[in-house]
């Protein structure tokens, strides 16, 4: 198998936790990333999902280098990135981009439409102005808007119209990786679909690779190829997205897909729900992270924590009990839910979509 376009090698990120006023003599940690191995193959879409405050976002930041790790390596096609200066990192940050959750929040309100979508060419001192006008207008065509926007301010924009901007000034560089912090949360559903098609057709078009950060299982099922989980700062789960979804292994994924509200009562019926609270990050349980929670929780649970280990082709699980564990139930007929479906059949409509705009 070819070198991972970018992979992580026991990351580790840790946030110090005040006490009040004073601090005590031992500082305490919320351990938001802890230990996480994974990699991005070049080329296809990997999500990450899991729930809130298990490391998602965090992950990503430190996969960019955004943030610097307390521990383990940040590898660009097997170059470190981890312990670099920002003045080394510079011309590397061209092949890393972002595209935020909040299109409100992530565009200056202050810059036109244009000056946003070119400041990473004015920033990394690609081409004269004329050059970047003319770039401006080529990625404004290139994700559905008119270049005639390029004057505009992104208070006159929807929601969509932003995000469009987002991804525009992410491509500016002609990055090799474009990490999506849940990119479409913040949008409308019928938005969505049309910004996640969007994404779809600038991956196959450019070849780009897609790191897309999400709780949403309609993104995942649309848009992945290939799903981590995570729980808790811990990656539990890899697998391609057909057979995670159809046949989860990891007890945690069981109760992620298990947790999606179903129409069928019957289906309901053998819905196995979580008890219990989240553990806390400053203080997690001993051994596997997930004990606390999972049904089926041994008592060497507690004492071993299990790393993240073959389970089939191109599949990953962080268990011990992953050989013996019941076969998981089978995929109700009924759509997992209606909410979901409503979902799906709009992600589908918005294929054949021809908006320009959102």
């Amino acid at each position: 198998m070819s070198e991972p376009l970018l992979a992580a090698r026991g990351l580790v990120r840790r946030y110090p936790v005040d006490k009040g006023f004073w601090l005590s003599r031992g500082r305490r940690f919320v351990r938001a990333v802890d230990g996480v191995d994974l990699e991005v193959r070049r080329g296809e879409t990997l999500a990450v999902v899991g729930e809130s405050g298990c490391g998602k976002s965090t992950l990503a930041r430190l996969l960019l280098r955004l943030e610097r790790p307390d521990a383990g390596a940040v590898l660009l096609e097997g170059r470190d990135l981890a312990p670099l200066s920002e003045r080394a990192l510079r011309p590397l940050r061209r092949r890393l981009q972002i595209v935020f959750q909040d299109p409100y929040a992530s565009l200056n309100p202050r810059l036109s439409v244009g000056a946003l979508v070119g400041e990473p060419l004015l920033v990394h001192g690609l081409g004269d102005a004329a050059f970047r006008r003319r770039r401006v207008a080529e990625l404004l065509e290139l994700v559905g808007l008119r270049p005639a926007l390029a004057g505009r301010f992104p208070h006159e924009l929807s929601g969509g119209q932003r995000q469009r901007v987002a991804i525009a000034r992410a491509l500016a560089t002609g990055p090799d990786l474009l990490v999506g912090d849940e990119p479409v949360s913040a949008l409308d559903v019928s938005v969505q679909a049309q910004v996640l098609n969007l994404l779809a057709e600038l991956k196959a078009r450019l070849g780009l690779t897609l790191l897309i950060i999400t709780h949403d299982l309609a993104v995942v099922r649309q848009v992945a190829e290939r799903v981590a989980v995570m729980y808790l700062g811990r990656v539990v789960e890899t697998a391609p997205t057909d057979q995670l979804l159809a046949a989860p292994r990891h007890p945690y994924t069981r109760a992620l897909l298990a947790a999606v509200p179903r129409p069928d009562p019957a289906a309901r019926g053998r819905r196995r729900i979580l008890e219990g609270e989240l553990p806390s990050p400053v203080d997690p349980p001993s051994g596997c992270r997930f004990r606390t929670r999972c049904p089926f929780a041994v008592a060497a649970c507690a004492r071993l924590d299990p790393p993240l280990e073959p389970a089939g082709p191109g599949r990953f699980v962080a268990c011990l009990r992953t050989a013996e564990l019941p076969a998981p139930d089978p995929p109700s007929e009924a759509p997992p839910s209606a909410a979901l479906q409503r979902r799906l059949a709009l992600l589908e409509a918005a294929r054949d979509s021809t908006a320009a705009e959102c």
